[in-house]
């Protein structure tokens, strides 16, 4: 796809820039060592059985709860 045509589709103006910015932002919740300790002994010790409430930082599965960076979303952005 030519450059003229992908500025056109995504609404670029005169300047470069789209007209809006894109931002990831919410709290993250946190809570004591020993509800978290509760939590994970009632789920069997398996992480994987915990509510997504219950996960500050999931290192794991890369499950889509951490903020993106700005290379990643002009991946997507760019389909790439």
């Amino acid at each position: 796809m030519n450059e003229l045509s992908m500025s056109a589709r995504m609404n670029i103006g005169s300047d470069g820039l789209p007209p809006f910015k894109v931002k990831s932002v919410e709290p993250i919740y946190t809570n004591t060592r020993e509800y978290r300790l509760k939590r994970i002994k009632k789920m069997g010790n398996n992480p994987f059985l915990l509510p997504a409430q219950d996960i500050i930082i999931d290192f794991l599965t890369d499950s889509g709860t951490s903020a993106m960076s700005d290379r990643q979303w002009a991946g997507i952005m760019g389909g790439r």
